[in-house]
């Protein structure tokens, strides 16, 4: 009984689909790719099938109903909009009209997966990897149209506002819009370059601009060593190798000039390469600091020095390293300048 049941099945969702459904207008709605006759080539090879005999069942027929009600009801409220005196309250129908469109996408798409657990349930599809795909889609879908909904939930009275402000002050709406873009692009330009970017629009930092700008700061803070040749470290406060230092920007050059300009004012000759918000300092700071790692303020004990604070919790479990104060103990250090010319605050 069961197997003759399955065969008849397919010959009523045959009949079905030549008969248009009782809702459907002359409207440019296309049909969800769920329903489409063109699945893409990598869409799971059951679904198709499996959807079209699902739409005989009263659970399927309920979403494709959701579905044009909504669409129809956004459609209606979008056309009584030009016939309608221009107010808050029609932008406020408009908006309402719209979120239910996607509610209803939302509820539709939480009933497809439903159909889909079943279909696995009642054993129809015995491929799990093409179920897991098909289900995997369905879920984005549902993550997807819970963001929108969210967002349109949590910023009604924004949108509504826009829409007004559209339909009263279409001109000047415009103008703001290009104006917002403009705004992008000079942001783009002048700031840092997007993390992870292989390529940039700003000229690239040479080598030349890091050797001088070592240079300086060294000057600046007095880190030769009597001998001419070794590095003082203020951190560890202790000399070094010159090759185990680096001079570190308390402002990452990469902040550009224009954002150093508004934090610290104007200033001869620009920041980003000035000694002044320079530390000559070992690798491992530096890098540690540049991760946020470690951070260096004013010190609790004297305003005009400075300390290192611990931000990481992990870098405080790590053991202390030869002649590197390390771990806990790098927490609350002071810094130490042989000429006490450090860094710009």
């Amino acid at each position: 009984m069961g197997r003759k049941e399955k065969g008849e099945a397919p010959e009523s969702s045959s009949t079905n689909t030549k008969t248009p459904q009782k809702n459907e207008r002359s409207l440019p709605i296309s049909p969800s790719p769920i329903e489409s006759s063109n699945m893409p080539e990598n869409s799971p090879t059951f679904l198709p099938h499996a959807i079209k005999k699902f739409k005989t069942r009263n659970d399927f027929d309920t979403i494709v109903k959701k579905k044009n009600f909504s669409e129809l009801s956004a459609a209606s409220m979008t056309t009584e909009h030009d016939d309608k005196r221009i107010r808050g309250e029609t932008a406020e129908e408009l908006f309402e009209a719209f979120l239910k469109v996607k509610e209803t996408e939302l509820e539709a798409a939480k009933e497809e997966r439903g159909i889909l657990e079943k279909i696995w349930e009642d054993g129809e599809v015995s491929n799990r990897e093409e179920f897991q795909t098909a289900l995997d889609a369905c879920q984005q879908q549902i993550n997807h149209n819970l963001s929108r909904v969210a967002t349109l939930r949590s910023s009604r009275n924004q949108f509504i506002g826009r829409i007004t402000d559209e339909t009263l002050f279409p001109e000047q709406v415009e103008r703001e819009r290009k104006l917002d873009w403009a705004y992008i692009d000079a942001f783009l330009w002048k700031y840092h370059a997007p993390y992870g970017a292989t390529a940039t629009i700003k000229s690239e930092v040479t080598q030349d601009q890091r050797t001088r700008f070592r240079k300086a700061v060294i000057a600046a803070q007095g880190s030769t060593a009597a001998d001419g040749y070794e590095l003082w470290c203020p951190v560890s406060k202790r000399f070094w190798h010159p090759a185990a230092l680096t001079a570190s920007h308390i402002v990452n050059a990469n902040v550009g000039e224009v954002a150093a300009e508004s934090i610290f004012d104007r200033r001869p000759g620009g920041h980003i390469w000035n000694a002044s918000i320079g530390i000559i300092m070992l690798a491992e700071y530096e890098a540690a600091f540049d991760s946020a790692r470690i951070a260096i303020v004013p010190s609790k004990i004297n305003e005009a020095d400075l300390e290192i604070i611990v931000l990481d919790d992990n870098l405080r479990k790590e053991a202390p390293r030869d002649r590197v104060i390390w771990g806990e103990g790098l927490d609350g250090t002071q810094l130490k300048f042989l000429k006490g010319n450090g860094p710009s605050k």
